[in-house]
Parts: structure tokens; sequence; C-alpha cells
């Protein structure tokens, strides 16, 4: 029954100093997964933007490309 020891018991028994460094590891790791959380919401939002930005430029291409014929088309006309 030696063999069935807990993790509790495990980490009662270690020192001091060690636990309390265990404590800083788990405080930077909190922190670094906080960083990380903001940077994927920033690279969703940046990409939500983004898309937003290129469907734009896409509908003035399209509006300047008919532009463009209906001026082909007045030149065309007046020759």
């Amino acid at each position: 029954m030696a063999d069935n020891v807990s993790i509790l018991e495990i980490i009662k028994n270690l020192p001091p100093e060690l636990t309390q460094s265990f404590g800083n590891l788990i405080t930077i790791l909190k922190a670094a997964s906080i960083i990380f959380i903001i940077y994927i919401i920033f690279l969703i939002v940046s990409a939500f933007l983004d898309m937003k930005s290129k469907l734009r430029i896409k509908r003035m291409d399209e509006k300047l490309d008919r532009i463009e014929s209906n001026l082909d088309k007045l030149v065309k006309h007046k020759k």
C-alpha cells in the first residue's frame, strides 16, 4: 500500500522553497496565458477588419471597372 501515495501527500512533504518556486511558475504561466488569449483576440479582430477592408476594395474595383466600360462606350460612340 506504500505505492499508493497521493500527489497531495507529495506536495505536503516538499520543502517550502520548492513550493514557492512552483507558485512563481504558476503565476508566470497565468500571465503568459492571459497574454496569449489577448493575442488570439487581437488576431481575430484584425482578421475580421482585414476581410472587411478587402471586400470594400473589391467593390471599389468592380465599380471602377464599370465606370471604365461606360467611358469606353462613350468614347466609341463619339467617334
